[in-house]
């Protein structure tokens, strides 16, 4: 499947780039769900290298569930991104819907202390299930 749209936005002069797609529909316990991957990108557009020390996810799907995930790093880990520089990473999000949506923040390490850089809200969409 392709990726959808790029999304991005900047705080901080740290840029963060979503694409997501649809990959497949599961079903557990007589109940579809739907399983929708991501690939970000962050690029450090400081003069100094940042660290990404933790996120948070909001994620709502078509019903008005929601729910936040909290963590340290992404993937397992806590990547340091020298100037100039991306880091990019691909994950999923299973709901119970044919579409949602999701947004969140990193928590940054830079040299000015810490600061929290927004993650641009992206809706997941199965092509199964639109209208």
């Amino acid at each position: 499947m392709l990726l959808k749209q790029l999304i991005s936005c900047t705080t901080h002069s740290i840029q963060v780039s979503v694409s997501c797609r649809f990959i497949q529909i599961d079903g557990r316990e007589n109940q579809p769900v739907f399983v929708f991957g991501y690939q970000i990108t962050i690029t450090n557009e400081n003069n100094e290298p940042v660290q990404l020390l933790e996120r948070e996810w909001n994620i709502t799907d078509a019903y008005g569930n929601h729910r936040t995930v909290k963590g340290e790093g992404v993937v397992g880990m806590k990547p340091q991104i020298l100037p100039g520089e991306s880091f990019s990473y691909s994950s999923y999000c299973p709901i119970v819907s044919p579409y949602g949506q999701m947004e969140g923040i990193y928590l940054f390490s830079t040299a000015e202390g810490i600061v929290r850089v927004r993650i641009p809200k992206f809706f997941m969409e199965s092509p199964y299930h639109l209208n």
